[in-house]
């Protein structure tokens, strides 16, 4: 009994941690744009998706912003889904053009519109690899 009370109590710290390093700290005004990770490898004509969410902060709580809003370019097109689910989550896809060079890209992902002046937006990285091409549908 007693080593099933600690196999509990171990499984149980296990899970509130990984729950509490999922958490983003609001920031203390305004709101952030927060992602995973801010660099992302591509291909040639490949697609990703990842998930953007706005964290505000607790006087931003009741504020209705604008939209997430990334500039396509030649090289690079974006696309922004909000997520039917959750408030203030996006899913963001990106699709590097067929006959990108290798090489690092920079795009900024940032609010517009309504209150966009009270969001810190976020620079995102893309490094092309075009020693593996993806075949374009």
């Amino acid at each position: 009994m007693k080593k099933l009370f600690t196999l509990y109590i171990v499984t149980l710290a296990t899970l509130s941690f990984a729950a509490h390093a999922q958490q983003v700290d609001a920031p203390k005004t305004g709101a952030i744009i927060h992602v995973e990770e801010h660099q992302y490898k591509l291909k040639p004509g490949e697609e990703i998706s990842f998930t953007a969410r706005l964290v505000k902060s607790r006087s931003a709580k009741k504020m209705k912003f604008g939209e997430l809003s990334i500039k396509d370019s030649e090289q690079m097109a974006f696309r922004i889904v909000p997520s039917p689910d959750q408030e203030d989550l996006y899913v963001v896809k990106a699709k590097a053009a067929p006959g990108i060079a290798h090489g690092k890209l920079y795009f900024v992902l940032k609010m517009t519109g309504k209150n966009s002046h009270m969001v810190r937006s976020t620079t995102l990285s893309f490094v092309i690899d075009s020693d593996n091409i993806v075949e374009s549908n």
